[in-house]
């Protein structure tokens, strides 16, 4: 009879005999618990690269299927979803956007099949799961005999069906009120046959009363090089999101939307083209809700998950599809699509750029292009670094892309300008023809000159500092980040050469996370610049935040904390080390960092090889690439 295997997702409160196999998906605190009774243990954090490789292939091809999904006349969920002329809803479904940041679906794949294989290698028929995440423990369930502690109670699922319902509710609420109050914004300065850029109002673009110009760091010098260099004027198609600055409702139109109308600011907001019935007609549209529950009961996306193997993964899905069906993102979409459309029909953009590649919100503003009846050039500029484990830039051609079996195409930009080579190949993979994607780098990285291998003259004095500055760059994905904050406070914890400096994602409740508020007094959140951070810091530590890449250019020792879970970081995609899964490991690093800081900096030919693979041509020169290729396109057009 074969032994039972543990797994623990928290730390049993009972003894662990010292010969029970334990496979441990535990917290850093919780690690170190294990390392002091002496437990016999597997570190979730190690999964193999085969096996995360196999996890994310199967991932992507699952993701596809659902929407693939037939009833029982042969149409898919897709062309359920869809209208005539019009691209499908389902490209602005969460499940379809494979967003591993908010979604946990690939995370807890990743963790499925790394059991598969303990059980298959051990030959284990049962399993005790402790504190097992709900989608987990009914997926596990098709294949061995469980026992359960310390249950994870899940909220009902009608409650999460109304909580989506209401998400949905106040959405359409709110852009009743921006359509409402934008009606009448006047827009008649604004260029036509120029070049629109996309953005949000007043997060991603807003008016700089101290330069007296508009500011977009996504694209930074672009409109004016584009202009320079073709003659076409740059406007904004601005989606207005005040809720991303923190803005009460009552005082957003003063300080928000006025300094754009005094200073006849080139902007154009999206929502001032759509009307009440739109917004209305769209939000009470609760047909993809009906269908997704339906074909839910009636089990026609388990069937489409059949041939993944004897594993039943459609709980890994289940919430996401019924919650992103009843929540606001198609609606979203709709109207960001329509918006557009009566946009360009208005302004007759030659160019539209975005610089979001493959979000919902992206995938509607090429839709909403390519409706209109003017010859919009449609264009993608990379934002931030990927890799392969970053799924939500994936596409999967054949399925998503391509000759489709439904004839259903996600929405993609005509020409797609990639960060850096690295990049490149990741979006090629994803269907895009031969000579839509060009490599350019990007306008938003332009300040970066990292290619000198000896560091400045001040450097020196900066290493030999004590204490030794580390910093912590945070992206969205909460759980992830607290993972290595925890792991850094505990390895860090009376080092007195280290001083800790967390620096969060603008739009993340980071600080706000309550595993943190233990470790509050060793923690500094800066406030500064990130070129102020980087310039600062001696040691810059990330799970994949893409100011490790910068880091790392500027000859910064960058390394990575293995949190559980996807890898995101391109440059520990291309690069494994130095990576830690371990707080003794990372302890023991920290410690002959403080005694040799000069042996941890990247030498100079890894740094101009890394920025070569990732930024292109580190010469601050990617706005002029970018023109000319929207030069030569719009010569060669207008000479046929």
């Amino acid at each position: 009879m074969s032994q039972e295997f543990w797994i623990c997702w928290k730390l049993p409160q009972v003894e662990i005999p010292k010969d029970q196999p334990v496979l441990a998906f535990l917290s850093p605190t919780e690690e170190q618990e294990m390392e002091r009774r002496g437990v016999r243990w597997i570190n979730g954090r190690r999964i193999p690269p085969k096996i995360r490789q196999e996890a994310l292939d199967q991932y992507l091809d699952m993701t596809a299927r659902l929407g693939l999904a037939k009833n029982s006349r042969g149409q898919t969920f897709r062309q359920a979803l869809g209208r005539s002329g019009e691209a499908s809803s389902w490209w602005y479904h969460p499940a379809s956007f494979r967003d591993c940041e908010a979604d946990p679906a690939f995370n807890y794949l990743l963790q499925i099949f790394f059991i598969r294989e303990n059980i298959k290698e051990r030959k284990i028929t049962q399993l005790a799961l402790w504190a097992a995440p709900a989608s987990i423990e009914r997926a596990l369930r098709s294949v061995c005999q469980i026992r359960v502690e310390y249950p994870v109670r899940e909220l009902p699922f009608i409650f999460l069906i109304g909580r989506a319902l209401l998400s949905r509710i106040k959405f359409g609420l709110t852009q009743l009120s921006y359509s409402w109050r934008l009606r009448h914004f006047d827009f008649s300065h604004v260029p036509c046959d120029g070049a629109a850029f996309f953005g949000y109002w007043p997060w991603s673009v807003r008016w700089d009363e101290a330069r007296g110009t508009i500011v977009d760091h996504h694209y930074a010098a672009l409109p004016e090089t584009l202009k320079a260099q073709t003659g076409l004027e740059s406007f904004w198609l601005a989606w207005f999101y005040p809720e991303g600055r923190g803005s009460s409702q009552g005082r957003f139109l003063e300080e928000l939307i006025h300094p754009a109308q005094r200073k006849r600011c080139p902007v154009v907001f999206l929502q001032s083209f759509l009307g009440w019935r739109d917004i209305v007609l769209a939000t009470i549209n609760l047909n993809p809700l009906w269908r997704s529950w339906l074909w839910l009961h009636l089990g026609r996306f388990k069937n489409a998950l059949l041939p993944m193997g004897e594993i039943d993964f459609m709980p890994l899905f289940t919430k996401t599809l019924v919650q992103g069906s009843a929540g606001y993102s198609l609606v979203y979409g709709q109207l960001m699509a329509l918006s557009v459309r009566r946009a360009c029909e208005r302004l007759s953009p030659r160019w539209a750029f975005h610089f979001q590649e493959h979000f919902p919100p992206a995938r509607a503003f090429y839709e909403g292009a390519r409706q209109s009846s003017r010859s919009v050039h449609t264009a993608a500029i990379q934002h931030a670094s990927y890799a392969p484990e970053k799924t939500l830039l994936c596409a999967v051609p054949g399925l998503d892309t391509g000759r489709t079996p439904d004839g259903e195409n996600m929405p993609m930009p005509e020409r797609f300008f990639a960060l850096g080579p690295y990049s490149a190949s990741l979006f090629q993979k994803c269907g895009y023809e031969m000579g839509r994607i060009m490599v350019t780098g990007s306008p938003r990285y332009d300040w970066l000159r990292s290619w000198e291998p000896a560091p400045p003259a001040h450097e020196p004095f900066l290493m030999k500092r004590s204490p030794k500055i580390v910093l912590l760059a945070c992206t969205l994905n909460v759980s992830m980040e607290t993972d290595m904050i925890e792991a850094v406070s505990l390895a860090a914890r009376g080092l007195r050469d280290i001083r800790i400096r967390v620096r969060t994602h603008p739009y993340s409740p980071l600080n706000q996370a309550a595993r943190l508020k233990r470790f509050g007094y060793e923690l500094e959140f800066s406030k500064a610049a990130l070129s102020e951070d980087l310039a600062q810091s001696d040691l810059v530590l990330v799970t994949y935040s893409t100011v490790g890449e910068e880091a790392f250019l500027m000859g910064k020792p960058v390394w990575r904390w293995a949190a559980h879970g996807f890898n995101g970081s391109a440059l520990f995609s291309m690069r494994p080390e130095p990576q830690f899964d371990g707080v003794f490991q990372l302890r023991r690093a920290l410690e002959s960092f403080c005694q040799e800081p000069e042996r941890y900096r990247p030498c100079g030919p890894a740094v101009f090889e890394t920025g070569e693979r990732l930024f292109f041509k580190t010469d601050g020169r990617a706005a002029h690439r970018i023109a000319g290729h929207c030069q030569d396109i719009l010569g060669r057009q207008d000479n046929l």
